[in-house]
């Protein structure tokens, strides 16, 4: 009886730990989510393609705030996306990638977080 409870103790424990390591990054904030969210607040878009290599390393720069970026920040050009959204793209007659739109100016090509935050004033 005492063998029974002690195992299932220590099955509650592994649990609860198990449990706390895989909810622990669904609260974790990102590094670069003060300046998305900013960036976001002032409607500052960065155009991409999915294939575009400029667009994927603008991407990692925002590390464990890519998310974010994508959800708030990101509009994907690509025609053949699934999630598309082309006729933005055309309507800021948007030719090459990454264009940022920040200030209602397009900025081309991948930037540093520090010039993107000089450049949107977060």
């Amino acid at each position: 009886m005492r063998k029974k409870i002690t195992y299932t103790m220590i099955a509650i424990i592994a649990l609860v730990v198990i449990l706390s390591l895989i909810l622990k990054p669904l609260n974790k904030t990102g590094e670069f989510d003060d300046l998305v969210n900013c960036m976001a607040s002032k409607e500052i878009k960065m155009y991409g393609a999915y294939w575009c290599s400029h667009c994927n390393q603008q991407k990692e720069l925002f590390g464990d705030s890519v998310n974010l970026f994508e959800e708030k920040i990101y509009v994907e050009c690509a025609e053949d996306a699934s999630d598309n959204e082309r006729q933005k793209c055309i309507e800021k007659g948007i030719t090459g990638y990454p264009t940022w739109i920040i200030n209602n100016e397009k900025v081309l090509g991948t930037k540093s977080m520090k010039k993107l935050a000089e450049l949107s004033e977060c």
